[in-house]
């Protein structure tokens, strides 16, 4: 008998999915669908998330299975289809937030307040350009800090789980980051 290593299996598995073979297209699935939603998982932080981007990712793979080139790895190719689906999940989030800002007395919590008014969120929109503009003026980890708890909504464990940070320095960036936006904000309006 003569051994067949796991390329071949998965190449045959593409082969046969190409030609329409769901059994081996579910095989295909079963093999991959933890990497998918590992991938999915580090860059939305979200579970439920995770699972949506790893659902479609499949479903794209099988309208598109046909179009891989066995020149590179299927794994690359899989993880450039979820990367991309995971930007659009975080395009259609900071597309639905829009919102204005205040800062509570002591800069402890950004508060957002949504609302559906037309003139309000125009508004919005042009002070939430100008954070970002003042934020990208911050010191990088300051920058990092605020920028995913603040403008993208991660909580403070989130944010310490992808910076690698201590709970303490991303609390200690994300105040001064705070501040700092704040003041320029203030002399903006003056």
């Amino acid at each position: 008998m003569i051994p067949i290593n796991e390329s071949e299996i998965m190449e045959n598995l593409i082969k046969q999915s190409q030609n329409g073979n769901m059994i081996s297209f579910r095989n295909l699935i079963i093999n991959n669908q933890r990497f998918v939603f590992t991938i999915a998982f580090k860059v939305l932080c979200n579970e439920e998330s995770a699972r949506e981007v790893t659902q479609e990712c499949f479903v794209k793979v099988w309208k598109n299975i046909h179009q891989f080139n066995f020149k590179n790895k299927f794994t690359t190719w899989l993880y450039k289809i979820a990367i991309n689906i995971c930007y659009d999940k975080l395009r259609e989030k900071r597309k639905r937030n829009k919102f204005f800002v205040n800062y509570d007395d002591n800069d402890s919590e950004l508060i957002l307040n949504y609302e559906n008014d037309i003139a309000i969120k125009m508004e919005n929109k042009e002070l939430a350009e100008q954070i970002e503009y003042i934020s990208n003026g911050l010191p990088a980890k300051q920058r990092i800090v605020f920028s995913l708890r603040d403008l993208q909504g991660f909580s403070i464990n989130e944010v310490i789980e992808i910076t690698g940070m201590s709970e303490s320095s991303v609390k200690t960036n994300l105040v001064f980051a705070r501040r700092a936006v704040k003041e320029k904000l203030i002399k903006r309006v003056r």
